[in-house]
């Protein structure tokens, strides 16, 4: 697992995905934009977000919902119970489009919830540019 690396000027990202090739394909469409880290696990999401409590945290946590581990929403969960992410961004991206999923997460403080299904690596890296630009981070 690789640390959070951070370039003046570009906002950083943890994406958490499982899957490799989905990865690689998403995760070449947010790098033109972002110093991504990518992690496989939702417990190395929040390792990674631990081990960065004192540097540089993300701006942004992209996250999968069906993981090996754990959900997507215990993730976020575990990250809205700490008031030192409250400026980390999450969004769920997922092929899961139950309804009750998504207003869990949005309970929870999800920016966003997007379908890998409906959207190409490239919308997906606008749409999280435009989230980001209004939230204002």
């Amino acid at each position: 697992m690789a640390a959070l690396q951070h370039s003046p000027g570009r906002r950083l990202v943890l994406y958490v995905e499982d899957d490799d090739e989905v990865a690689r394909m998403y995760g070449l469409a947010f790098s033109d934009e972002y110093e991504v880290t990518r992690v496989r696990t939702g417990i190395d999401a929040l390792r990674q977000l631990e081990i960065r409590d004192r540097g540089a945290l993300p701006d942004l946590v992209v996250l999968d919902h069906q993981l090996p581990d754990i959900t997507g929403i215990e993730v976020l969960s575990v990250i809205r119970s700490n008031h030192d992410y409250d400026h980390v961004f999450v969004v769920i991206l997922s092929n899961h489009s139950d309804p009750d999923l998504k207003q869990a997460a949005f309970r929870l403080g999800a920016l966003q919830w997007l379908l890998k299904a409906t959207m190409t690596p490239q919308q997906v890296a606008r749409r999280l540019h435009d989230a980001l630009d209004r939230k204002g981070s």
